[in-house]
């Protein structure tokens, strides 16, 4: 089925966690489709980076729902049937494995033919029936385990359930939110869903993570099997830098983190700017990238058109 076309589209609740109805907010889908539109675009960049400055009344939620957005849109790739795969796999290979109620990272040992097939792992074995998809790492520094994330109601929305399994086993891990940790790891926490759907009663945790912003951004934590999303201290940034080459998108949350903004060289950057707070230095640098180096990218208008009440936003590009 094909995606829905614009997170526009989307009306949104947010919630302080999924147990909660959460309230009806006009600009959040608006800032879901600024990061969709980027990551459409985003393939058809070459030798240029774009910047999309978004000017919000405040910072809550703008860098996470941005971010939602960008991978929202994302294709993961197209694995090979994972039975098919683990068959002509070489022993020793580092791999991730989803399968029923799990995603693994270990190294493949054998795959045990018969009409039932049995795939064994240097820490555990698995019926060839339980396995939804395999992906070959480069390398693996310690066996992990974690429960398989769920998909969320609006990527159901979004028809990604026929992807998702693939999703978990090569996630592109290309989105990296860099500002002040604590809160967005807090926003990430948050429940998401559609305007009018039914928050759960009760559930799984399983269930209910996947109902929130973080379980579509699926953030590196602290021995995650699997996971989307690089969150960054701006306070740390520089030891970060260069970022790593997969990383084709950043979310720079604040002054502290726009500061860096022309040490980063990725295809796109987005640029939040708080105007509840006086300090103008972080439009300063932005204003400056765009006077010397830019030029104007479709983008500020097509997003224009849906943006709600409050929320600005600027797009050109700057050459790499």
């Amino acid at each position: 089925m094909p995606k829905p076309s614009d997170g526009s589209q989307l009306k949104l609740w947010l919630s302080e966690n999924p147990l909660m109805s959460g309230t009806a907010v006009s600009w959040a889908g608006s800032l879901v489709a600024i990061g969709g539109m980027a990551s459409r675009l985003s393939a058809g960049l070459s030798a240029r980076q774009l910047i999309v400055a978004v000017s919000v009344p405040s910072r809550d939620f703008a860098a996470a729902l941005i971010g939602y957005g960008w991978v929202l849109d994302r294709e993961p790739l197209d694995l090979r049937n994972p039975l098919e795969t683990l068959r002509r796999m070489d022993p020793e290979t580092p791999v991730r494995l989803v399968v029923e109620q799990h995603v693994l990272v270990d190294h493949f040992v054998e795959f045990h033919d018969s009409d039932d097939p049995r795939i064994e792992l240097r820490h555990s074995q698995w019926q060839g029936s339980k396995i939804r998809a395999v992906a070959e790492l480069e390398s693996l520094e310690e066996p992990l385990r974690m429960p398989r994330p769920l998909l969320g109601s609006i990527g159901q929305w979004w028809n990604l359930e026929g992807t998702w399994d693939n999703w978990l086993a090569s996630p592109i891990a290309d989105l990296a939110i860099i500002g002040t940790r604590k809160w967005l790891k807090e926003d990430l926490t948050s429940g998401i869903r559609r305007e009018g759907e039914q928050a759960y009663s009760q559930g799984s945790r399983a269930e209910l993570q996947s109902n929130t912003i973080g379980g579509l951004l699926l953030p590196n934590e602290e021995r995650a099997a699997t996971w989307h999303t690089r969150l960054i201290s701006s306070s740390s940034l520089a030891e970060y830098l260069p970022l790593p080459k997969e990383v084709r998108a950043v979310v720079l949350d604040g002054a502290g983190a726009i500061k860096h903004l022309t040490e980063i060289e990725t295809s796109v950057a987005f640029c939040i700017l708080d105007r509840s707070i006086a300090d103008e230095t972080a439009g300063e640098i932005v204003k400056q990238q765009r006077n010397t180096r830019g030029i104007p990218d479709s983008l500020t208008e097509d997003v224009g058109r849906r943006l709600s009440p409050g929320v600005e936003a600027l797009a050109f590009t700057v050459a790499l």
